[in-house]
């Protein structure tokens, strides 16, 4: 790859870029012993892939922000990948088992075994890196008629997947219990809800972000920092004080060690042995006596002891301390890279020394793990070495007393078994990075200026081989592991999310083009059930109007034979009253009749509602509600029996019935003179009358004629007296009916009752016309909603498919990163 080819560093970061020697100049150093000359060289190409490594960081470090800044911005988010299927992830297991070396086979089929990054490890893959793409195809493999190879074979029609194997998440995976290795995690985090998963994993990207720039310090830092670390009262502090051939660090068969020892070369304190207790180590500096506290390096045990006992609080000791040995000799005055030897608190001495420990190991370049011969790997120990595995995959191993052990060839197969399970890269470099010891014979007390015995020399030289040497690995190569495991981690995440997205967009796009059909059959169903019911409501409105005016008009037409039945008559002394109960009793009839027009239009009405909704598809009992309260509430434009009765006014007159007697009488007598006329002629006629006067005589017919006029007027009067009960009906139902069929009563109670009928079937018709239309609106809803789906994840797609293009390019550059190669040396 040319250098042009590298990824860009984003414009924000700036990266401290470490200095290098060049070859020639290295070579040209005239006063250096080629040992040194070849440190120098290895320095020069430390710095070179440091700087590498460093631009990586910072890249990578953009890509995880940007995912971060996509979920908070972006309406899509970067879920957890899918849980896999139990018998699914069996046949793809035993697929991968059959297609991987022995040695990645052997690693696997233990279940507690973790993965620690996606590269194959063999050196033809190692000089020419293969992308993301075709390792996570490698991952993806299942057993042949699988439903991932049916997923995977369909995923570009868009066709949801059966289901999908993705390849268990390193540093990003969620654990929801301390030291659960069980299968029960999956169980867990199938309980919580998708969103809340989601939370976590940002949460982690967001710790996988700091961690980068702690990583991008410890890359940066020219120094190297060896953490011992191990199990309560393995030996860390004796160890330190056998490689330092000097009793710095107190020691004891009880632990005396609580808080962190950093011992460092005097040559930093400017040649000054000393020893500074830190409470706050962010704010410490060495050239301000107010940020710690000198303690005399004799009284470091008692110093140490009231920290146990709670007399004194501090978080970090760092001692200062003078090698006097040869530069070759010494780990660390080497005389090129300034060491840090970082004696810990025991694993398990309690769960807050424990975390710290977790936390402070992100800092840390190598790692020297001390266990105990007679204990071996107790579980805070795996959980250290299986957290550190996100990014060492060479971690020193120190067997301490291991005099003590009788069946010494047992106790390393032993050792040797439970490394190969929790680290396979130490295990394969076995020879070089495990070493059974007695660190407590090599003290300078015990040895007395004899040699030290074979194993520990071994070990020194080893570990300074490890740490100087060869520095790209045990200071690059966790910084390339880690790397390597969080753009698997992205590409897993990425690939997911984006057959994820694939699906659900498939899943919408089915769901918009199932839709449509029935979008628009609601269209024309609405237009077409509102048509009939508009039409249903106009004839029944019709037939209710047309009803009621012929009922109301036919009410009046012999009322007065009704009325005479059902008013008392009370003689002439009660006329008046009689007169007035006719009046109220004729109102009343006709105002129920009315109110019988009012019954059965609402029972035609009801009829109609139903109608109308079961032409709506809607058979609900509430659609009723309105036509039953029909003409229930008081209207002031109804017809009462009171308004009624005053507007049929009472006369005097229409008591006496005289003027249609007088007519009658004048019509009699008209009739009988003109029949006599017709057959005795008048002449004849008149000498009749003549005749009868001139017989009875004239005094006679005066005589008479008194009396018979009176008799005459008294028939009347009697006639009139008897009448006067039906004249008075006759009269008001006379007026009763010029009122109804002259005036306007009919028309407006007509159109009273079929107003109120209107107004129901409109009340219904809105009804199901708000019900289609919450309906179309529904629908209209979830289409745009569809088709925001539809276009977020296109974009989703889009996005997911570009992150995963850039982790393969950061993949692939840091694959190109070679840490673990062997040195160049210079010929003395």
């Amino acid at each position: 790859m040319d250098d042009s080819d590298r990824p860009a560093v984003q414009s924000q970061s700036h990266h401290h870029v470490l200095p290098s020697l060049s070859y020639a100049a290295a070579a040209a150093v005239p006063h250096e012993n080629p040992f040194n000359q070849n440190l120098f060289l290895q320095q020069q190409v430390f710095a070179d892939k440091s700087n590498r490594l460093l631009n990586l960081i910072q890249n990578t470090k953009g890509l995880l922000e940007e995912i971060r800044e996509t979920n908070a911005t972006r309406p899509w988010q970067t879920y957890y990948p899918n849980l896999q299927i139990p018998s699914v992830a069996a046949a793809a297991a035993t697929a991968n088992s059959n297609s991987t070396t022995p040695t990645a086979s052997s690693a696997s089929s233990n279940p507690l075994r973790r993965s620690t990054s996606f590269h194959p490890e063999d050196d033809s893959e190692r000089t020419s890196p293969i992308s993301l793409q075709q390792r996570l195809q490698r991952s993806f493999t299942s057993a042949p008629g699988s439903p991932l190879q049916h997923s995977h074979n369909t995923a570009d029609s868009h066709t949801p997947s059966v289901g999908r194997l993705f390849p268990e998440l390193n540093v990003l995976k969620l654990d929801l219990k301390v030291g659960n290795y069980a299968t029960g995690n999956d169980a867990l985090l199938r309980g919580l809800e998708r969103n809340a998963i989601a939370h976590l994993l940002d949460g982690r990207i967001q710790q996988s972000v700091k961690h980068l720039d702690n990583l991008y310090q410890r890359v940066s830092d020219k120094s190297s920092k060896v953490l011992i670390t191990g199990d309560l009262n393995a030996g860390k502090s004796t160890l330190v004080n056998a490689l330092m051939q000097r009793t710095i660090l107190p020691i004891d068969q009880q632990p005396c060690t609580s808080l962190f020892c950093e011992v460092l070369d005097a040559q930093e304190n400017e040649g000054q042995e000393a020893v500074h207790a830190i409470k706050d180590a962010s704010t410490y500096n060495r050239q301000d006596p107010n940020t710690f506290t000198v303690v005399d390096m004799r009284h470091l045990e008692k110093f140490m002891n009231d920290v146990i006992d709670g007399y004194e609080d501090y978080a970090q000791v760092k001692v200062y301390c003078t090698d006097r040995r040869l530069v070759n000799d010494s780990l660390l005055h080497n005389g090129v890279v300034d060491i840090a030897l970082i004696d810990s608190p025991g694993l398990n001495r309690d769960s807050v020394k424990t975390t710290a420990l977790f936390a402070r190991q992100q800092e840390i370049d190598v790692v020297v793990f001390v266990v105990s011969a007679e204990n071996h790997f107790t579980l805070s120990g795996k959980e250290f070495l299986w957290n550190a595995a996100n990014e060492k995959t060479h971690i020193f191993i120190v067997v301490n007393r291991f005099d003590s052990i009788r069946d010494k060839e047992r106790c390393k197969r032993v050792i040797l078994d439970q490394i190969k399970q929790l680290s396979a890269k130490t295990y394969e470099d076995a020879d070089e990075l495990v070493h059974f010891v007695s660190a407590g014979s090599c003290l300078p007390e015990v040895i007395q200026g004899g040699d030290l015995p074979a194993d520990f020399l071994r070990l020194e030289e080893c570990l300074r081989s490890f740490v100087l040497e060869k520095r790209c690995k045990s200071k690059l190569a966790p910084a390339k592991v880690y790397l390597e495991n969080i753009l698997s981690d992205v590409s897993v995440l990425s690939e997911s999310n984006r057959h994820m997205a694939a699906e659900e967009l498939a899943k919408v796009r089915l769901e918009l083009e199932r839709g449509e059909p029935e979008y628009k059959d609601t269209l024309i169903r609405r237009e077409v059930v509102l048509e009939r019911v508009d039409r249903l409501a106009e004839e029944t409105c019709a037939l209710i109007d047309s009803m009621t005016r012929e009922k109301l008009t036919n009410a009046v037409d012999d009322i007065e034979n009704v009325v005479s039945a059902l008013v008392p008559w009370n003689g002439l002394l009660h006329i008046w009253q009689y007169a007035n109960d006719l009046r109220y009793v004729m109102a009343d009839l006709f105002v129920d009749r009315v109110k019988s027009c009012e019954v059965e239009a609402k029972e035609k009405a009801k009829n109609c509602v139903n109608d109308i909704h079961t032409i709506a598809d809607d058979a609900s009992a509430a659609n009723q509600m309105d036509a039953l309260t029909l003409f229930t509430k008081p209207d002031a434009n109804r017809i009462t029996t009171g308004k009624l009765k005053d507007e049929l006014s009472l006369e005097f007159t229409d008591i006496f019935e005289v003027q249609d007697k007088l007519g009658m009488a004048s019509v009699s007598l008209g009739a009988v003179t003109m029949f006599s006329s017709k057959a005795l002629g008048y002449k004849s006629l008149i000498h009749s009358l003549f005749d009868i006067t001139n017989t009875v005589g004239v005094s006679n017919v005066r005589k008479w004629a008194v009396p018979v006029v009176t008799v005459a007027g008294l028939g009347v009067l009697v006639y009139i007296a008897a009448d006067m009960k039906h004249a008075l009906a006759r009269k008001t139902a006379r007026k009763l009916r010029a009122h109804v069929r002259e005036g306007t009563m009919v028309h407006d109670e007509a159109m009273r009752i079929t107003k109120d009928c209107r107004r129901v079937f409109k009340s219904n018709a809105w009804e199901i016309q708000n019900r289609f239309q919450k309906e179309i609106e529904a629908h209209e809803r979830r289409r745009a909603e569809q088709e925001k789906a539809a276009k977020d994840g296109e974009q989703a797609v889009i996005y997911f498919g570009k992150v995963f293009e850039k982790a393969d390019e950061l993949a692939r550059w840091v694959a190109a990163v070679e840490v673990e190669v062997e040195d160049r040396k210079v010929k003395a």
